[in-house]
């Protein structure tokens, strides 16, 4: 709980870390956190109306029902804002990586994630973002391509290759 916080921080501060850091870290939330129950998730509060907003064959489609999204709920504001604020490219992989993941091992998604992660580094968007909120701080990214229409199926599909040799 938040009015924890600063007894949190001043354990954390008074510990002694030895060997098993991590094991006195974890120690000290849990105390912290002692007889806290956890608050409504407001994913579940909303659980109906993402998967009604989500259903769709393509990002394309489900960005053009965002684009007329009206709801005054703060939750539904915030998500809007940062759809349509990020990199076309990435809400498009993100689509097609939701498609590509059923059903498969533990070991191809690790190996997914990972082609995925190389490839985004080695793009325009990743560095663009880098520059647009934590080096210049404009907070205004010039992405490429500009629209999820422009996205193709050619560079949803490079991503997914994997840019290493075994």
């Amino acid at each position: 709980p938040r009015a924890n916080k600063q007894k949190l921080l001043q354990s954390l501060q008074a510990a002694s870390f030895g060997r098993d850091a991590s094991g006195t870290v974890t120690r000290l939330i849990q105390a912290a956190g002692e007889g806290a129950e956890a608050g409504p998730s407001i994913i579940e509060e909303h659980r109906e109306t993402i998967d009604r907003y989500m259903e769709g064959e393509s990002a394309q489609e489900i960005t053009n029902r965002f684009r007329l999204l009206s709801d005054e709920d703060p939750f539904w504001i915030n998500a809007k804002t940062s759809m349509l604020k990020g990199s076309p490219t990435s809400l498009a992989i993100t689509f097609e990586q939701y498609y590509r993941s059923k059903g498969i091992s533990i070991e191809a998604a690790f190996d997914q994630e990972t082609n995925l992660s190389l490839q985004c580094c080695d793009r325009h968007d990743f560095v663009e973002g880098v520059r647009a909120l934590l080096v210049d701080k404009d907070n205004n990214p010039k992405w490429n391509p500009a629209s999820i229409g422009e996205v193709t199926r050619e560079l949803i599909d490079a991503h997914f290759t994997a840019p290493l040799e075994d």
